[in-house]
């Protein structure tokens, strides 16, 4: 599986229109200084569920612009990793709420530690990870067996800085890490200029830092199994379709350098787990390409809820079985201008 453009602003627009960048327009990552805005022509599938009678949630981490804009969801919950008016972030509402208000950095450290071994600020039952669970719980609490509904929970982790809760923070410490990745041949531009977002003083560092990345992983796992409970609880569990993905990985140290935005596996692959039992049995593996451009056709057939204009799609739904999509080819773009590059594998 993989990102169809491996960064967070870029791949969460294209999950969202089933679209690349060129109808939505965001190949990078913009920010308020440098706004853009989705066009108002392109449908969204929460827009479309929501036509279609489903109430359609949002929690945790969007990266929208504008950062309230709902794009098409009928409830919104925002947990960003820099929200610039704290009024717009519920997450950081809640954390006031519950005497943290005077933290700044509530999800980490950035600025010079950005990518430096540390711990949460918060303690764990108050994490943005719990938090996006526990909400999530309540809406499943909300709509279960009364109405049909969809649910993006949406965790900022594994992302940097990874603050990770005491409890969590040495679950990886002297355990076997996958081997860092080595190059013998001249890295691209963009790769190199990304060695210096971490300037580890030794092996030791990026060596913590990489267990901090595992538990972060873990910790979202862990949340994710209180949803699972929760949709169990409520009798929903086998009646709904669930994905588990990403909008991109995290080289972390690969070729010697750090982040995304890179055609390189780190980067750019990522997991893609489904649950719907009515057409899966448990266990099963598909080694064909799959990737975020087909999430907005596999909701839609789950939900059987038409797309106005089909053909313009590159992505399909994975439930079909012999479908038009070519997957054993997969296209990946990235940016503009001199950051500009496609890869074909």
């Amino acid at each position: 599986a993989y990102s169809n453009n491996p960064v967070c602003m870029a791949a969460r627009h294209n999950i969202i229109t089933g679209l690349t960048a060129k109808y939505h327009g965001f190949d990078d990552n913009y920010f308020e200084d440098d706004p853009k805005v989705i066009p108002y022509d392109i449908p969204t599938f929460p827009q479309l569920l929501s036509d279609a009678g489903y109430d359609t949630i949002a929690v945790g981490k969007m990266h929208f612009q504008p950062c309230r804009r709902y794009n098409g969801f009928t409830k919104m919950e925002l947990m960003e990793e820099i929200p610039r008016h704290l009024q717009d972030d519920e997450y950081a509402q809640y954390l006031k709420d519950n005497g943290y208000g005077d933290i700044q950095s509530i999800h980490g450290v950035r600025h010079l530690l950005y990518m430096l071994p540390q711990r949460s600020l918060v303690d764990e039952r108050h994490h943005g990870s719990s938090w996006v669970a526990e909400r999530s719980i309540h809406h499943i609490r909300e709509n279960a067996g009364k109405r049909p509904f969809f649910l993006w929970s949406s965790f900022i982790a594994p992302h940097p800085p990874f603050d990770v809760p005491e409890k969590w923070a040495d679950l990886y410490k002297d355990k076997e890490l996958l081997p860092v990745k080595r190059t013998k041949t001249p890295i691209s531009l963009l790769a190199e200029s990304n060695k210096y977002i971490a300037d580890y003083p030794n092996e030791d560092y990026l060596r913590r830092v990489r267990e901090l990345y595992y538990a972060s992983i873990s910790f979202v796992d862990y949340n994710i199994g209180k949803i699972i409970k929760e949709l169990k609880a409520a009798g929903e569990y086998d009646n709904t379709l669930i994905i588990f993905t990403s909008d991109h990985g995290e080289l972390l140290g690969d070729y010697g350098t750090f982040q995304k935005f890179l055609p390189y596996d780190g980067s750019a692959r990522i997991p893609f787990i489904v649950r719907y039992p009515e057409k899966f049995k448990g266990g099963e593996v598909d080694l064909r390409f799959v990737d975020l451009n087909d999430i907005l056709p596999t909701v839609l057939d789950a939900a059987k809820v038409a797309y106005p204009n089909p053909e313009i799609l590159p992505g399909e739904s994975v439930l079909k079985d012999n479908g038009f999509k070519n997957r054993a080819i997969q296209y990946i773009e990235y940016g503009h201008g001199s950051r500009r590059w496609v890869c074909l594998r």
